[in-house]
């Protein structure tokens, strides 16, 4: 299977974080950042305490429905802990989607 055809099975991670909030009654709060980047928040963007998840993938393959999952979980019993904290997903383009021109001076390339 290509990258680009699960990408079509499973959707973006945008699209992905989009319909796991509804189904789980949750607000979508997504944050636009340069280079076609995003802030895919799990919780209140103002909490005192943020941690920033890095999905990982290789700039291949969208984040997981349990990634997510496992970190509203953390979020949550946490707060039950007292402290008030979000989660910021960072969502960027997939590689297949960059240009080697958008790279720039990267020693890697």
């Amino acid at each position: 299977m290509t990258i680009q055809q699960l990408v079509g099975l499973v959707g973006t991670s945008e699209e992905l974080y989009k319909s796991w909030t509804k189904k789980n009654g949750l607000p979508s709060h997504i944050e636009s950042l340069e280079e076609n980047a995003k802030l895919l928040w799990i919780g209140r963007k103002e909490a005192q305490r943020v941690i920033l998840f890095l999905h990982g993938g290789g700039f291949s393959t969208p984040m997981t429905e349990d990634s997510i999952t496992f970190w509203r979980y953390v979020q949550t019993q946490m707060g039950k802990s007292g402290v008030d904290v979000s989660v910021a997903v960072l969502d960027y383009s997939s590689f297949s989607y960059v240009t080697l021109r958008r790279l720039g001076n990267s020693p890697f390339f």
